[in-house]
């Protein structure tokens, strides 16, 4: 200890260099922190910021450099900038934004503000308000205000509002504002303004500017630029392509731009 009011109850070679630093025991440590506390585990370190007053349980490796950071334990984690941030515990996590979460899981990181990973692996939140529950590889972008991801695989949004419940390769992409994929397999919205919905099925999509339209599942479903207030409930290779029309399902079916408030049952019709 080489500062004032400085504690190390037990351990080997830890240090501790902050004014009314903690350390508890364990090998390697070291706290260069204010008022911060490492209770024990293998080098883990706290170092100086502006005020500091943050804690680190245990674990090996991690690393706090942000005031009032917190990581429960773990192997690798990371609260590197920002204020108030907490890693839980798992793996080689990282935050590098203000008021952040993770709870666990290994190689995820939030780099937004205020925003939540609760576990999983190589998931990134990297907007404000945003919320991944866990899975692998899903992503908010820094647009996806208010943007959730409750888990599934490479998902992505930069939505604000937008909510993607699970599936594989789901995108909401562009100034999308509350739209909704519910699941499914590489369904994609683009940048259809408002209130889009794909509930699931596979290779569905929603193209640009057509707000307020709806897919329900099926396979290979498509919804035009700016055919808007549209709906395909399902079936395999519909297209909509005019405002306020309908597909039931069927296979092959057709409405042209120019047949708005068209309606269709059935397949092979156009």
């Amino acid at each position: 200890s080489t500062a004032y009011y400085v504690s190390i109850v037990g351990g080997y070679s830890n240090s501790n260099s902050g004014y009314y630093g903690f350390i508890g025991g364990g090998f390697d440590n070291s706290n260069t922190g204010h008022c911060s506390s490492i209770v024990g585990g293998y080098c883990n370190t706290i170092s100086a910021g502006y005020q500091n007053l943050s804690f680190i349980g245990g674990g090996e490796n991690n690393t706090i450099s942000s005031d009032y950071g917190f990581i429960g334990g773990g192997q690798g984690n990371k609260v590197i900038t920002g204020i108030r941030s907490s890693i839980v515990g798992g793996q080689n996590n990282t935050v590098s934004g203000g008021y952040n979460f993770i709870g666990g899981g290994t190689y995820n990181t939030a780099s937004g503000a205020r925003s939540s990973i609760v576990g999983g692996t190589l998931n990134t939140a990297s907007a404000t308000y945003t919320f991944i529950g866990g899975g692998h590889s899903n992503k908010t972008f820094s647009q996806a205000y208010v943007g959730f991801i409750g888990g599934g695989k490479s998902n992505t949004t930069s939505g604000q509002y937008s909510f993607i419940g699970g599936g594989r390769s789901n995108i909401i992409l562009g100034s999308n504002a509350d739209s909704v994929i519910v699941g499914g397999n590489s369904n994609c919205i683009f940048d259809s303004l408002s209130d889009a919905f794909i509930g699931g099925g596979t290779g569905n999509t929603i193209s640009s500017y057509s707000e307020t339209s709806f897919i329900g599942g099926g396979s290979s479903n498509t919804i035009s630029d700016y055919a808007c207030r549209t709906s395909i409930v399902g079936g395999i290779l519909n297209t909509a392509s005019a405002n306020c029309s309908f597909i039931g399902g069927g296979e092959n079916n057709c409405i042209l731009p120019t047949h708005s408030h068209a309606f269709i049952i059935g397949s092979n019709l156009t």
